[in-house]
């Protein structure tokens, strides 16, 4: 039960980060300095979780849980929301089915040389 409610924060902020991202995509047309800035962010925040000990204080677990979500937030939807975003009003659907089918397509193995 613990464990759910520590994992609020970066869920609160990841959904934040979506929607937000969304939204300033959506007016400016703009993706790669939003992705650079989530990633940024991101990094950040996963910097001050690897440096997390047991002993630290939940301040310390909530500001990197909340850094590390919203970059992930800003960072997630980002694909999606182009493909949506610049694609003509007739082809959205098949763009949307093609970017969510491909994550039920494994990825290939990996290359092998099988030459002696």
């Amino acid at each position: 039960m613990k464990s759910g409610i520590n994992t609020l924060p970066f869920l609160a902020f990841f959904a934040l980060g979506a929607v937000v991202s969304g939204g300033i995509i959506t007016k400016t047309r703009y993706t790669q300095p939003y992705e650079l800035l989530g990633a940024l962010i991101m990094t950040a925040g996963m910097a001050l979780i690897h440096i997390l000990h047991v002993d630290s204080t939940k301040a310390m677990y909530i500001g990197a849980e909340v850094l590390f979500g919203f970059g992930v937030g800003i960072c997630n939807q980002i694909p999606m929301t182009a493909v949506q975003g610049f694609s003509k009003l007739e082809d959205v659907a098949s763009a949307t089915g093609i970017m969510v089918s491909k994550y039920f397509i494994p990825p290939p193995p990996p290359f092998r040389n099988t030459t002696i």
